[in-house]
């Protein structure tokens, strides 16, 4: 059996980015015969999203074959009431209640409020319950959605969800539980794959970028059981792509030019996030940050990006170390020596390299 896990689109309208997304999912999963969808909370971003969409989501949800099986997350805990209709071939994991296809058994930990003891408790219950039917040709899967807060992830990898605790766990609660894999939500900076002790913990990454913070291609995560394979595979949509330049005032080749080799191969789906850094040598290049800042603007507007690129400039001309008083007086000490030109020129690289260093702390 195929399995397609995802989670976090934080739907919020219909013909959006975060839409195309969904429709991108649903493809996926029929291109590659998945017979099961897990989102793992999150699918909404607020119950009024939900109540706006729901009639359109079961027309989606409609267009595979596929089983689609779905935890409440913490924006969407309150969405899924009884009687409320997403699809007949949708299903909501409640705590406690799995859903069986063939020799798959998917159980559900939706989000609550629990603190880390109350998580260890349910997971503790969980593992009673799977220990009363474990069946050795059975593979049991555990939808869950919260932070793991082992010390690979920082708050931010969470979305914007502030500094509390949403249903914080720890890797090692999964040991030896009895699940073969567990399929998670709640963290949105990319897609990892982690094993425990009995089997493998998956944070698919949220499919569409929803912060700046989302940056890269993003991904959702196939899981084959039969011969236990975890295939990571692109979503091709919207994403945020970070380009982080830094300027070497000794640098030989134009500034202009590094730029465009940098912004050669950006995707239609990715929304430009440049930051430009470091310093401008206008002896080398006779480039003022004045011209290289036209430049700059005039070789965004020629790439004719689908988004419009965010930019940040924080270069410097060279001139402002040059003129400094304390390079001065270093310069001046070293026309006192009968140094060769060339061991001249180094210890002024040398030294203005130190003093671009101590000004970048």
């Amino acid at each position: 059996m195929k399995i397609l896990h995802t989670a976090d689109l934080h739907l919020k309208d219909i013909g959006n980015e975060r839409w195309d997304a969904l429709k991108n999912i649903i493809r996926i999963a029929n291109d590659n015969d998945c017979q099961v969808i897990t989102i793992s909370g999150d699918l909404f971003d607020t119950g009024m999203d939900a109540e706006k969409i729901r009639a359109e989501l079961r027309g989606l949800f409609s267009k595979t074959g596929a089983r689609i099986l779905i935890i409440p997350g913490n924006h969407d805990k309150n969405v899924y009431k009884e009687g409320y209709h997403f699809g007949d071939n949708v299903e909501v994991i409640r705590r406690g209640d799995p859903v069986r296809i063939d020799r798959c058994v998917f159980w559900g930990l939706p989000f609550e409020n629990y603190n880390q003891n109350e998580v260890l408790e349910n997971l503790y219950a969980l593992k009673r319950k799977i220990d009363e039917m474990k069946d050795k040709d059975e593979i049991h899967f555990l939808l869950i959605h919260g932070e793991l807060i082992d010390s690979l992830f920082s708050i931010s990898d969470f979305g914007e969800e502030g500094y509390d605790r949403y249903m914080p766990f720890r890797l090692s609660y999964f040991d030896e539980m009895g699940v073969d894999f567990v399929l998670a939500g709640h963290f949105h900076t990319n897609c990892t794959v982690r094993q425990f002790h009995g089997g493998f913990f998956i944070y698919p990454g949220s499919p569409v970028s929803i912060t700046r913070r989302e940056t890269g291609k993003r991904k959702v995560v196939i899981v084959d059981t039969e011969n236990s394979n975890i295939e990571e595979i692109v979503t091709d949509g919207f994403y945020y792509e970070l380009k982080e330049i830094y300027l070497d005032p000794f640098e030989r080749k134009n500034p202009l030019d590094i730029v465009k080799k940098a912004l050669s191969d950006i995707n239609e789906n990715a929304s430009l996030i440049l930051k430009v850094s470091g310093y401008i040598n206008k002896s080398l290049h006779g480039l003022d940050e004045v011209a290289f800042h036209r430049g700059l603007i005039e070789h965004l507007d020629n790439l004719n990006l689908r988004y419009p690129p965010q930019c940040e400039e924080n270069y410097r001309d060279i001139s402002t170390i040059l003129e400094d008083e304390l390079f001065k007086e270093f310069e001046k000490r070293l026309e006192n020596n009968n140094f060769e030109k060339e061991k001249l020129d180094r210890l002024k690289e040398l030294f203005i390299k130190a003093m671009i260093k101590s000004i970048q702390g």
